[in-house]
């Protein structure tokens, strides 16, 4: 017995594409890790005495006031409006990413290596993003596939 695969439409891979951006958020941006999963840029203690202090103080331009007193990779928001801008929903999976700011993401990964990589080549989502993606195309292919009985030999049995 074979099984015959059915491809997910590209309905399904615009709502796991759109749950899978919103865990991704939850854990970079919220939650204030990195990709690696250790806290961002080392925490609290991973930036600069001067530079925290300013951040916790609010006195950056556009700062998110709510944004100051927690170590994230948003500060002016910027960032995350062009996370949240990009999603491309394709037949056969999705993107999702940094669109128009691809270089100061480069910059933090550069500066603090794995402490402030949002994503890179051998590590594009945090672990918890890549099991949820597999789980979810692993349960539509078990609900999916349908049972196939393969025939061998031409034609017809004959029949006496």
């Amino acid at each position: 017995m074979a099984f015959k695969k059915i491809k997910p439409p590209i309905s399904w891979w615009r709502a796991l594409g759109t749950d899978a951006k919103a865990m991704y958020r939850n854990i970079i941006f919220d939650g204030g890790k990195n990709v690696y999963g250790g806290d961002w840029f080392g925490g609290s203690s991973g930036y600069s005495s001067g530079y925290w202090r300013r951040k916790s103080s609010n006195s950056f331009s556009r700062q998110d006031e709510t944004l100051g007193v927690k170590a994230t990779a948003v500060l002016t928001m910027d960032l995350l409006k062009s996370f949240d801008a990009f999603l491309n929903v394709k037949k056969d999976g999705f993107e999702f990413g940094y669109k128009t700011n691809g270089d100061i993401v480069k910059s933090l990964r550069d500066r603090k290596k794995k402490a402030g990589t949002l994503t890179s080549k051998d590590k594009p989502v945090p672990d918890k993003v890549s099991k949820f993606i597999a789980s979810e195309y692993h349960k539509f292919m078990r609900k999916n596939q349908k049972n196939q009985t393969r025939t061998h030999g031409k034609g017809k049995p004959k029949t006496k």
